[in-house]
């Protein structure tokens, strides 16, 4: 249930939402730089230089959204299909050892 899409539909909706956002800013960044430039006689050109730098910070924003989007579904599917039986497991493991009294560790001291 948890590493289904449905389960996170939500939050999958919000970040595209998100990246979405982003890539307009992105665009917008990039036509509004190049309208400046247009500009003669290069009187805008450093104003449009950094209206272009501005959009490269909205690039950083939009490869964090994705990398988070992937990541939670990494994590979702890690967690789900690693880690819960693997300690399901040793949990197992740990109550038998309890209910038999017996001793199942690697190592054991000697006596003198």
């Amino acid at each position: 249930m948890a590493s289904s899409s449905k389960f996170h539909a939500d939050r999958i909706a919000y970040l595209e939402e998100k990246r979405d956002n982003a890539k307009a800013l992105i665009g917008g960044a990039n036509v509004t730089a190049f309208l400046i430039s247009m500009i003669p006689d290069d009187t805008a050109t450093p104003n449009a230089n950094q209206i272009a730098s501005i959009g490269k910070d909205f690039l950083i924003i939009l490869s964090a959204l994705t990398a988070e989007q992937y990541m939670n579904a990494f994590v979702i599917m890690l967690v789900t299909t690693c880690i819960i039986p693997i300690l399901t497991l040793l949990a197992t493991v740990w109550m038998i050892n309890l209910i038999l009294g017996t001793d199942l560790r690697f190592s054991k001291k000697e006596d003198n």
